[in-house]
């Protein structure tokens, strides 16, 4: 069953908020930290580490809640642009390839995202039983809700009429 909110809202998955925060916050750090602390064993070249690390940035979310990649993936591309904008104020070079990078790490990270809905849009239309006026018209479309959530829709037979009862 989904998580939901005081106002009536899907929550986001816990997890998935923690890891993109923690994503967040490492990625802060490494971009921000004054110059020549601590690098040198760092195996990635600078362009794939900025992919990498968007990357992780958005894929707990994009698998856990597919309907917000878009949202996500906007928001990831302006906090790597302002990264890249504060960069000089603490030493370091702002280089607008990290930001490229940090776009082609967001599309990466946000594929199995579109995967997992298309995949979950595809098994709920194969049942043939599962329409969308077997749902209330004021839920979320029905792609959205795991195959198990679904009730199959009633089947109503016509009574026999009186005519065919007596035969």
């Amino acid at each position: 069953m989904k998580n939901v909110t005081d106002s009536g809202k899907a929550a986001l998955p816990r997890w998935a908020l923690m890891l993109t925060v923690l994503f967040a916050a490492l990625i802060l750090w490494g971009t921000l930290k004054p110059p020549g602390s601590g690098e040198g064993s760092f195996p990635l070249i600078d362009k794939q580490a900025h992919a990498l690390a968007f990357t992780l940035l958005v894929l707990p979310l994009s698998v856990a809640v597919p309907r917000l990649i878009p949202k996500l993936a906007i928001s990831a591309l302006i906090f790597g642009g302002m990264i890249e904008l504060v960069q000089p104020s603490f030493g370091r070079s702002g280089d607008w390839g990290d930001w490229v990078a940090d776009a082609v790490g967001i599309a990466v990270g946000v594929l199995p995202g579109f995967w997992q809905k298309e995949k979950s849009v595809k098994r709920v239309s194969r049942q043939p039983w599962v329409s969308a006026s077997a749902l209330p018209a004021d839920v979320a479309p029905f792609h959205e809700y795991p195959i198990h959530c679904l009730e199959p829709a009633r089947v109503y037979w016509p009574v026999q009429s009186e005519h065919r009862q007596r035969q």
